[in-house]
């Protein structure tokens, strides 16, 4: 009863914090919106219309992500700012089943999860606009799902959650690969 508390309360305070929090975009998301307009208005993952194709962004999936919502009509920067939020209320619940799924108290779990939400930099990149939130719910969602698939590694549904979490870590930053290396290895 009391871990149902304390993740409400993480919840209750993040949704506030969302809503509350000053708006404003880090420069760097600009870049990340203009490869993932281009995509979503012209077809081309590049930086300049008709131009070679230039790396500027940090992760694939991000731009991808956005060029989704902007082909649907959504601002590039609002649906950036939807994703880092759902990613951080997402990570709430993520970092409550990992540590329970390790062996960590119900309401100890909880009160991670309440000091996680309460913490000043979770507002300021779930809205930023980079893909700070996405990358670290992608590394928390691979952990825990490898966790699982360790524990039963029969599990064909387990293991394809695992691969898939530990497959979107990668394309969300590169150092994602440094996460899937070790994972591959425990799960073989």
């Amino acid at each position: 009863m009391i871990a149902r508390i304390l993740v409400g309360a993480a919840m209750a305070y993040l949704f506030v914090g969302l809503a509350l929090f000053p708006r404003w975009t880090v420069d760097d998301a600009y870049i990340t919106y203009r490869y993932a307009e281009n995509l979503a208005r012209h077809g081309e993952f590049v930086f300049n219309v008709g131009e070679d194709p230039v790396e500027g962004y940090t992760g694939v999936l991000l731009p991808v992500v956005v060029a989704g919502a902007v082909a649907a009509g959504a601002d590039a920067d609002s649906a950036s700012k939807v994703v880092g939020s759902a990613c951080a209320i997402a990570m709430v619940l993520l970092l409550y089943f990992a540590a329970r799924t390790a062996g960590v108290r119900a309401w100890i779990a909880g009160a991670a999860a309440l000091v996680f939400a309460a913490t000043p930099s979770v507002l300021t990149h779930a809205l930023g606009g980079l893909e700070t939130m996405l990358f670290a719910a992608l590394v928390l969602a691979s952990v825990w799902t490898l966790a699982r698939a360790i524990d039963e590694p029969a599990s064909d549904t387990r293991l394809a959650g695992s691969l898939v979490a530990l497959l979107l870590t990668c394309l969300a930053r590169p150092e994602g690969a440094a996460l899937a290396a070790p994972s591959l290895a425990a799960l073989a």
